[in-house]
This record gives structure tokens, sequence and C-alpha cells, in this order.
């Protein structure tokens, strides 16, 4: 009975990973006819059942895994979830959402490989470093928008 949960459980994670994948990225990287996009899925879902079969073959602890997991999961979706739960206009983020997420995981997976020592935990670190990308990306958005504004009003009272 438990292994039939479990093998549910993980079934319903890697379809969910894969179709996840496959529609937000894959596809929005790139035009593709219906067709490839019904065999894409499938092979995504293979290729990331496959990486957590022998993530769980080479790994220590399956814990540790989950712990690893939740991490790079927290790491790379607070600042985005937090952007869309309390901003009155989320869809003016989307575009940083994706770029902040990856910034946060590869952070937090720097960090965790132990690639860069240091005592304060990884995920504040990646935290931190991903609201600072959103705060450099909205003064850089705001600049363009407040410079094209001035560009369009300079020529319009000139005329």
């Amino acid at each position: 009975m438990i292994i039939a949960a479990v093998i549910g459980s993980s079934q319903s994670v890697i379809n969910a990973a894969s179709t996840q994948f496959t529609e937000d990225i894959l596809i929005k990287l790139r035009t593709m006819s219906k067709k490839i996009k019904d065999c894409l899925a499938p092979l995504v879902a293979i290729i990331f059942s496959i990486a957590a079969l022998l993530l769980a073959i080479y790994s220590d602890s399956i814990v540790n895994n989950i712990i690893l997991a939740y991490t790079l999961f927290t790491a790379g979706m607070f600042i985005p979830i937090i952007i869309a739960f309390f901003s009155s206009n989320p869809e003016k983020y989307s575009k940083i959402a994706f770029p902040v997420s990856i910034i946060g995981i590869l952070i937090s997976l720097i960090f965790e490989l132990k690639l860069i020592t240091i005592e304060i935990p990884s995920i504040i670190i990646s935290i931190l470093l991903s609201l600072l990308i959103f705060f450099i990306y909205g003064i850089v958005v705001s600049n363009k928008r407040l410079h094209k504004k001035t560009f369009i009003n300079y020529n319009i009272h000139e005329r």
C-alpha cells in the first residue's frame, strides 16, 4: 500500500514538472507544431524520471535530497510569489519572474554544493540577491519608461 502511494506521488510530481517545464519554458522559447508539442511532454517526463532515478541511486539520503529540493524551490520562488501576491499589477513583473527564479536557484545551489562557503544560510543569501536583481530590473525599466515619456513629451512640445 505504501509503495503504491509513493509511486503514485512520484508519478504526479514528474508529470507536473515535465508539463510545467514543457508549457512554461520550452514552448515559450520557440514556436512548435502541435505534433511536436504532444511528443515533447512525455520525452521531458522520461528525462526527468531518469534524472530522479540517478539522483536516488547516487545520493546518500533521500531526506537530504528533499531538503535540497525545498531549499532550491524556496530560493527560486519566494520573490516572484511575494510580488504576485502583494503587487497591484503583477503582470507588470512577469518578464522578470523567471530570471529572478533562476538566479535564486543557482545562487542557492552554489552555496548548497559548498562551492562557496559562508556562515549565513544559502536561502537567505539567494532570496536577498533575487530581491536585489528584482529592484535593479525595476529601476532600469522605470528609467527606460521615464526616458521614453520625457522624449515623447519633448517632441510634442517642440511642435
